[in-house]
């Protein structure tokens, strides 16, 4: 972990924690590791919570409490999800209705309950295909399921774009993949940050005729992912690095090369993603956290 200003337990009165979780897919492996040993720990009680893509998935068994079924998905469960020769019968690279509708709604019981009830203001980040701009919805019922699919939707590995209340959204990642400037504006003052690149990542911009190719029935998308992204994040990272006065941020973020690419499916090389994920947390860890009031008590996690 990255201490970018000191820190105390738990924010003082009058102050607010946020967790931000980066995307990427099969990176989200390492993420989650991450997510299983911070709340291990008993640091699970943030005031509100941002995730896109992969790490939206995680962040929603962290905050309904459902980290160890969460595990088990990656465990388990990811050679059915990614299936690379269907490019060959041109369909999904990563099967989302096998992964949200069945696994995450069916399977292992997703608990819309819990994330209602919890002391968390859990808010999945969309890109609204129409305009290009952010959408931060705020998790609070069965939609939840349609806005994971939504932001899970990758280019080219999935159709890109899916449905909430009958309307498109694509990844949140591409119109806010690091959303800093958002939990600041929502009062945000100790903040902690689990990336999936390095601390010193520099995100170059994608070629517009791959924007084009992903998007041509939504052109705002498209231009933002080729035009914007970069400049997003790399300006979130800045932030992160430099945060605003009265501001503590802390971040997770990998130390070496991980096991994973972004559609890596092998059970062994995830697995090592999420241990590598928890090994490297350990090693991050302040001695004293600005992330969460602790939680008083729970189970022990398997990797």
């Amino acid at each position: 972990m990255s201490e970018m200003s000191s820190s105390s337990v738990a924010p003082e009165s009058g102050r607010k924690s946020a967790l931000i979780v980066e995307g990427g897919a099969m990176r989200g492996a390492w993420a989650a590791g991450v997510l299983a040993f911070l709340y291990e720990r008993g640091m699970n009680r943030y005031d509100m919570v941002y995730a896109a893509s992969s790490g939206a998935c995680s962040a929603a068994f962290f905050v309904a409490g459902m980290v160890e079924p969460g595990l088990a998905i990656w465990r388990e469960h990811t050679c059915k999800i990614i299936r690379k020769t269907n490019i060959l019968r041109r369909k999904p690279i990563i099967d989302l209705a096998y992964l949200v509708d069945h696994l995450f709604r069916e399977r292992v019981h997703l608990s819309v309950e819990a994330i209602q009830n919890a002391p968390t203001r859990f808010c999945i980040v969309l890109t609204d295909c129409h305009t290009g701009e952010p959408v931060y919805f705020h998790a609070r019922d069965e939609r939840i399921f349609e806005a994971l699919r939504a932001t899970s939707s990758m280019a080219f590995a999935t159709r890109g774009f899916d449905y909430v209340d009958g309307h498109p959204y694509a990844d949140g990642g591409v119109a806010d993949p690091i959303p800093i400037q958002r939990v600041l504006q929502a009062g945000a003052t100790d903040i902690t940050v689990v990336l999936t690149h390095r601390l010193n990542f520099r995100l170059k911009p994608t070629p517009r005729f791959l924007g084009q190719l992903a998007y041509p029935q939504f052109p705002a998308v498209a231009s933002v992912w080729t035009t914007r992204q970069h400049v997003q994040y790399n300006a979130a990272m800045d932030l992160i690095r430099q945060p605003p006065e009265g501001v503590r941020v802390q971040v997770f973020s990998p130390l070496k090369p991980m096991p994973v690419n972004a559609l890596t499916a092998a059970k062994k090389r995830i697995q090592a993603a999420l241990l590598l994920g928890r090994l490297e947390a350990s090693q991050q860890i302040a001695v004293s956290s600005p992330a969460a009031r602790p939680r008083e008590d729970g189970p022990a996690l398997s990797p």
